[in-house]
């Protein structure tokens, strides 16, 4: 990377709300959040044999593994892993970047796991990872394990908000927040709501492919449509942000 590009990998980028933006990004969301429950329960396929029940944000592992198999408590914790993996890759790649659009991109992919919300849910004693502490050393105060889990996601979050704090321009706090938060309560109301309860109503509902019923493949191939419209639209709409 010459002096050039290294000034460019300084300078704060230039980002514009669009809702070809805004729609991009949701769906980036949605592919990665599909990723992170395929991550739990491909991971609980290898422990136990065969996939257990799910919708599109709960899942189980097969029947009678998880007081079966000593290594069970990991399944909690594959999806946690595979978010912060993401994150950390956009994060490099938001770093490491010459160009404005690769930054943009990295930006997005760092954000698009929703590593704080993750930290948010810890706080209030909920997620994978307190699920996860908690399977693993059951004799130990639940307060402590909360305590010890949310300090690690903590500081598993503090390089990014400091890379992200970095990296955008003005009105840094609400671009990291909308970025962050934002996408959730759409999430909660049409997909968690809505769709889980046309699953529950026995809607398209048959696990046919990996564990994950037709409906939530059919969510996620449209997510993933509207996410490669973006990516190849992005240099004829570079102006509309990352």
């Amino acid at each position: 990377m010459d002096d050039k590009d290294n000034r460019l990998a300084r300078a704060p980028l230039h980002l514009r709300f669009s809702w070809p933006f805004a729609l991009g990004y949701m769906a980036l969301v949605e592919v990665i959040w599909e990723l992170h429950e395929q991550a739990h329960i491909q991971f609980g396929r290898l422990l136990c044999g065969d996939y257990g029940a799910r919708d599109f944000n709960v899942w189980g592992l097969a029947r009678g593994c998880s007081a079966a198999h000593p290594l069970a408590p990991l399944a909690a914790l594959a999806g946690p892993v595979f978010s912060f993996a993401a994150s950390y890759c956009g994060c490099l790649l938001l770093l490491r970047a010459g160009g404005e659009r690769l930054r943009g991109w990295g930006l997005a992919l760092m954000l698009a796991p929703i590593p704080f919300a993750r930290l948010f849910d810890a706080v209030r004693g909920q997620g994978d990872e307190i699920a996860f502490a908690h399977r693993l050393a059951p004799g130990v105060p639940a307060v402590l394990l909360d305590l010890a889990t949310v300090t690690v996601l903590a500081a598993l979050c503090a390089p990014l908000v400091l890379a992200a704090l970095r990296s955008l321009p003005q009105r840094r706090w609400r671009w990291l927040l909308g970025l962050s938060f934002l996408p959730l309560p759409v999430a909660l109301v049409f997909k968690l709501g809505l769709l889980n309860a046309l699953l529950r109503a026995g809607w398209l509902d048959n696990p046919r492919t990996f564990g994950t019923p037709v409906l939530v493949w059919i969510y996620f191939s449209v997510m993933s449509a509207v996410l490669a419209w973006r990516a190849l639209s992005m240099g004829s709409a570079r102006h509309a942000g990352a």
